[in-house]
């Protein structure tokens, strides 16, 4: 990646090298680093940065030079006490004006050098015999050299920091804070604000631990597979079909992990005595062939040559490919709504699928601790009923349990067909 740097704050407290000494063999830098795209985006990473003091803009003769191996960037920001690090500034170094400093980066040269201006110090201290005590620094106030007390940074100066482990901020929900300078110039303050690897939640999308891969670690319910942290039904999953990112070809779709082109719709039932045969509907306990839930459903739909009950998902696919038109002309008829995986928006927030809206996966028979999701068809179109809180507890004390208009429909009660797919 190209580099740029900009000078942030190149002279801020130049140290005595010792109580006897009147010249400064250290000085602070502090550095911005953004990569070399129009936005200039500001750098988290570390990297290595040597140092090279010039008489000139453009010569070749090297006045001084320091390396360090191992500078932490964070959001662009980085400092470093340059003559400490193995290589101290000699008091001959500014005794010119004119001063050029240039970095190379990780083996790669900023350009241009960046002039450091009014550095006669060294040449005024040696003059003026000016002998600072260890502890203090050389600093220009007004027109003199006088010491005084430490100021590493400059006061009320924010810079970026992070606390947490290497290679984590920025990646997740993981975010760089920042840290003040203090009143007396001597440290930066704590770091604040940044945001640290925790815990993983699971199936929201975010990536907490910040490893580069939301969800991660979490277990789906049986018969689901964690794709990417969404739990999926890798045999019906026209994106995931048979494993994850296995994304079937336009015109064809997901059967048994299977991408096919035969129709997904394979008909309806509305008889639990016999599936085969127009009936009133079928109530939120789905029971046949000595089944109860999601496999009894199945049962049914197997009977009139079908597969499976549909899946929320599976239902959209069809109806977007024209295979459900006979079933949109019975206006006013209700379906139980069988979404597994989907999240819907539901009063402006997101309802993650659960067994809350599927009245306990098709084996709750009243209405008090669990909902039923639904479509009806209206004017030659579906018209979804979404439950906003799917979750499933059996405690009727829980919180979870639902009676608005955003909580989908009852369980006990109401009969409805169920969709079946291939």
């Amino acid at each position: 990646m190209s580099l740029r740097s900009f000078f942030v704050a190149g002279l801020i407290a130049l140290v005595a090298g010792s109580a006897l000494a009147a010249v400064p063999t250290v000085m602070n830098y502090q550095g911005r680093l953004t990569d070399n795209s129009p936005q200039q985006n500001p750098l988290d990473t570390t990297v290595s940065i040597e140092f090279h003091l010039y008489d000139s803009a453009m010569g070749s003769d090297v006045l001084w030079s320091e390396t360090w191996p191992s500078v932490q960037v964070v959001d662009g920001i980085f400092s470093v006490l340059l003559g400490s690090n193995g290589s101290p500034i000699p008091p001959t170094v500014f005794s010119q004006e004119n001063r050029y400093l240039e970095l190379i980066i990780n083996g790669e040269t900023l350009a241009p050098r960046q002039r450091l201006g009014a550095v006669g110090y060294a040449f005024e201290a040696e003059r003026l015999a000016l002998a600072c005590n260890e502890g203090e620094t050389l600093q220009r106030i007004g027109d003199e050299w006088v010491c005084a007390d430490v100021n590493v940074c400059p006061q009320g100066s924010m810079i970026g920091c992070y606390t947490g482990p290497t290679g984590t901020v920025n990646v997740g929900a993981c975010k760089a804070g920042a840290a003040q300078c203090l009143p007396d110039g001597s440290s930066y303050g704590p770091c604040s604000g940044d945001v640290l690897p925790t815990t993983e939640v699971c199936f929201n999308g975010i990536d907490e631990d910040c490893d580069g891969t939301p969800d991660n670690g979490c277990a789906c319910p049986d018969g689901l597979t964690n794709c990417g942290g969404v739990c999926v039904d890798t045999l019906s999953d026209s994106d995931n079909c048979f494993s994850c990112g296995n994304d079937c070809d336009l015109g064809t779709f997901c059967q048994n992990g299977t991408c096919t082109t035969g129709a997904i719709y394979g008909g309806m039932v509305s008889n639990p005595a016999d599936p085969a045969q127009p009936g009133p509907g079928i109530p939120s306990v789905w029971e046949y062939g000595g089944s109860i839930g999601t496999s009894a459903g199945d049962l049914m739909c197997q009977q009139i040559g079908a597969d499976h009950a549909c899946r929320h998902e599976e239902v959209l696919a069809a109806e977007s490919r024209g295979e459900l038109q006979q079933v949109l002309q019975m206006n006013g008829q209700t379906f139980w709504l069988n979404r597994t995986v989907l999240t819907a928006q539901v009063g402006g927030q997101d309802s993650p699928p659960g067994a809350g809206g599927r009245c306990n996966d098709w084996t709750y028979t009243t209405a008090h601790i669990s909902d039923g999701e639904y479509s009806r068809v209206e004017n030659a179109r579906f018209e979804h009923f979404f439950d906003q809180d799917t979750t499933f507890s059996g405690n009727s004390a829980d919180g979870h349990a639902g009676s608005g208009p955003d909580d989908g429909g009852d369980c006990g009660g109401p009969l409805r067909a169920i969709l079946c797919c291939n």
